[in-house]
């Protein structure tokens, strides 16, 4: 989990990369939450597949909050989320 700055205040969209068990392995997935104390979030969907855990954190374990917007993973395990469509939920 890993909070940003966004036009509505500073550490307003957490980001939230998770594991959910499949047949062969793991769907990594990832959620930003809007805001803090509530139950508003934006679900970005599976980034990915993945064997083992170790394996999920080696591929999707950076997130990086930019000025173009959220970031998660790295080379060609890469996940891009526009800030202007992530600020859009208002």
């Amino acid at each position: 989990m890993r909070w940003g700055d966004g036009k509505y205040g500073p550490s307003f969209y957490g980001a939230h990369v998770y594991l959910e068990p499949v047949t062969s392995g793991y769907s990594v997935r990832a959620r930003i939450y809007i805001g803090r104390g509530n139950d508003y979030f934006y679900d970005c969907g599976e980034l990915g597949k993945v064997q083992t855990d170790s394996e999920a954190v080696a591929r999707w374990s950076a997130i990086d909050w930019r000025e173009d917007g959220l970031h998660i993973g790295s080379g060609t395990n890469h996940y891009f989320l526009p800030k202007a469509k992530m600020e859009r939920h208002r």
